[in-house]
């Protein structure tokens, strides 16, 4: 889904004007990038990304971008049509639900400081953001005034692991493993 909606927004990309204001540092232990329009429709798009890799082992280094190439690219297309967009790394690597959860809130709130309070505010999540968006979908309400969590494991784990399984048999018995 996000290789679609990247190849969907490549198009605006093309088209992109440049942007009036880019805002990035850290807040909260998280980096943030924030990408404002030259016209601003009023409207912030908040992107939260994935399940990123812990680095864990010798050699490793943990990715700390607020967007990476593909929200990049996704921003950049939302910037050319007036849509603000933020973005967070998130404080911490690994399974973090908990601290995305606490780092989009506080992208939301360095957002108001910066920029001011957006007529409309939505929060699109990607796989391990999809969960921080339904729960804060859930939790908080007003926070957000949309929320969309593409291609997350909503259902719960036992559903997502049985429908890996049953993938698995299917290939099983058509190819062999």
């Amino acid at each position: 889904l996000r290789v679609t909606m990247v190849a969907l927004l490549g198009a605006l990309t093309l088209a992109a004007a440049a942007t009036a204001a880019t805002f990035e540092g850290e807040h909260s232990g998280a980096n943030y990038k924030i990408v404002m329009p030259d016209a601003w429709n009023g409207t912030l798009v908040v992107l939260a990304h994935g399940y990123r890799d812990k680095a864990d082992h010798a050699g490793e280094v943990d990715n700390r971008s607020a967007m990476d190439a593909s929200f990049t690219a996704i921003a950049n297309g939302l910037a050319a049509q007036g849509y603000a967009v933020a973005a967070t790394s998130y404080r911490d690597n690994g399974w973090a639900v908990k601290e995305s959860i606490h780092d989009i809130t506080a992208l939301r709130a360095r957002f108001n400081g910066l920029v001011g309070k957006p007529d409309t505010a939505l929060l699109m999540g990607f796989s391990l953001g999809s969960l921080a968006t339904a729960k804060l979908a859930e939790q908080r309400s007003g926070l957000f005034d949309g929320y969309l969590p593409a291609c997350g494991v909503l259902a719960g784990s036992p559903r997502a692991w049985d429908m890996g399984a049953v993938g698995l048999l299917a290939y099983k018995l058509i190819f062999g493993l």
